[in-house]
């Protein structure tokens, strides 16, 4: 018996990429079986198309490397690469109706990501060890003993006694709901394993 799936446009979050490590390969492909748009930027968008991903939008302008490419047809969000062009990708994600946006990247791109306004939509940044989400209330979730949580900002509970953090790495010590809480939006990781 075969399964089908009717995606329609924009249902899936977007992917962007401005990194790749082996690492994330496994998780890569997880989320490339969607099919979702792929997004880089033009300094990155060499190193992604020689990973055989096709790539749908590219953020800056056109350059020679991202013109000149046999079997790559992109088109372009032009955003002057400051510090805070990712708001802008965002908003112009969320305007379009996307559900949220994968970002496989180093984790310091978090800073530049404004958190004051609740999204309508999930982020996941994908870095070389951990997930990160973003998040505007409490978590509730289930652990397994031994998984390794992070958060800068955030309160970790297991019933209603905080984790010891070790250097901001939390190991949750029994299996079962832990809880992740903060008075502001907070950004917190699960350890990939």
């Amino acid at each position: 018996m075969s399964s089908h799936h009717i995606i329609r446009d924009n249902q899936e979050p977007a992917l962007l990429i401005l990194q790749l490590a082996p690492t994330d390969e496994a998780f890569l492909d997880q989320i490339l079986e969607w099919s979702p748009t792929v997004i880089t930027t033009t300094d990155y968008y060499e190193r992604v198309i020689m990973h055989g991903i096709k790539v749908d939008l590219v953020v800056g302008p056109p350059s020679p490397n991202t013109e000149n490419q046999p079997n790559q047809k992109h088109d372009y969000f032009n955003s002057p690469l400051s510090d805070y062009w990712i708001n802008d990708l965002i908003n112009e994600l969320i305007r379009k109706s996307y559900i949220g946006l994968y970002i496989f990247a180093p984790s310091n791109l978090c800073t530049q990501i404004d958190t004051k306004k609740a999204l309508p939509f999930q982020i996941s940044l994908i870095d070389e060890q951990f997930v990160w989400k973003l998040s505007h209330k409490p978590i509730d979730k289930w652990f397994k003993a031994g998984q390794k949580l992070q958060s800068a900002t955030a309160d970790i509970y297991q019933k209603e006694k905080i984790i010891i953090s070790k250097n901001g790495l939390f190991e949750v010590p029994n299996s079962g709901m832990v809880s992740i809480k903060a008075s502001h939006a907070f950004w917190w990781a699960e350890y990939l394993q």
